[in-house]
């Protein structure tokens, strides 16, 4: 199978299109409402960039007309609480202080949120795990090659981190790995396309199959070259 240079051009121009337009929208999708809030905000005070335990979103600091500054929190149940800022200080020495060791080291606040750090772990192993076995195909072919299991392993690691960065809220990690997405995508589209197809192969043996009886006819054995009758001194006659 023949590629020509200007369909090769095209597939490079349409994915790198494609790439753009699926990390853009999923960018916009999933930044655009927190993006949104942060440029119009038109709730009063000042959000605070932390997360206490049993509140939803982040607490605003207001002040009053008296200059006074208070702390209110939106509670998982939708009430909200004011904490003159004693309270607010005494609630974030306790939240930071009761938490579990395993809370602290993977930067959770729920048990719920082990999942999601599994999930990047295991991500991440598949995207590292894919160059030790690039690198002992390699050592194997001594050569550099590429194997299939790199592309596979590439795309379910990037599935996996693209999706613990969405739930991060990490818009470079999204960035990034929705961008490699899309590659590692198009490379295997390319590897299968080239492959040939099982009733290829079939018909290409039946064709040779067909041929070889053909081909047998025009064979010249030895048996078939005629003797030559050795002449001169020393010949014998055979009878």
């Amino acid at each position: 199978m023949i590629v020509r240079p200007g369909a090769t051009r095209t597939s490079v121009l349409v994915t790198l299109a494609a790439t753009v337009i699926v990390v853009g929208a999923m960018a916009i999708i999933l930044f655009g409402p927190t993006l949104r809030s942060e440029l119009i905000d038109r709730e009063p005070g000042v959000p605070i960039k932390l997360k206490l335990v049993g509140a939803s979103g982040h607490p605003r600091l207001i002040r009053d007309e008296a200059g006074d500054t208070h702390y209110v929190v939106k509670l998982n149940d939708g009430s909200t609480i004011t904490l003159t800022p004693s309270e607010f200080t005494a609630r974030l020495y306790h939240d930071r202080a009761t938490r579990p060791w395993w809370a602290r080291l993977l930067n959770v606040s729920s048990a719920f949120g082990i999942a999601w750090v599994a999930l990047g772990l295991l991500g991440q192993a598949l995207f590292a795990g894919r160059m030790i076995v690039q690198w002992l195909v390699s050592e194997r072919s001594k050569r550099s090659v590429v194997p299939v299991a790199f592309w596979w392993m590439s795309l379910g690691g990037a599935s996996m981190l693209l999706t613990y960065f969405v739930w991060r809220k990490d818009v470079v990690g999204v960035l990034g790995q929705g961008t490699g997405w899309m590659i590692y995508l198009r490379n295997l589209a390319l590897i299968y396309s080239r492959r040939p197809k099982r009733d290829d192969v079939e018909s290409a043996s039946d064709a040779v199959n067909d041929a070889e009886p053909h081909l047998v006819t025009v064979r010249t054995t030895k048996a078939d070259t005629p003797r030559s009758t050795p002449t001169g001194t020393g010949a014998r006659d055979v009878r």
